[in-house]
């Protein structure tokens, strides 16, 4: 279920990504990582996302918000 709502916020987000943001590729990539069932492509999302949420904080507040959600619901799953 908690994996559902991953899935559900990463879709909201992909459709939301602004053109010009930074790093476009690795926001996509990480999206991918993020609906996918590989736990170690999870795992992998975790890693990064802090960085992501660092790096959006100011220009698109909406996208860490969302990334800082995922977070913690894969935080929550013990990922």
């Amino acid at each position: 279920m908690p994996q559902k709502k991953v899935k559900k916020i990463a879709s909201e987000i992909r459709k939301s990504v602004p053109e010009n943001i930074d790093d476009k590729e690795k926001v996509v990539q990480l999206l991918d990582d993020l609906e996918s069932e590989d736990l170690s492509k999870l795992k992998k999302a975790i890693d990064v996302i802090p960085e992501f949420i660092a790096k959006f904080e100011t220009e698109h507040p909406k996208l860490a918000e969302s990334l800082n959600e995922i977070m913690v619901i894969l935080s929550n799953m013990g990922i």
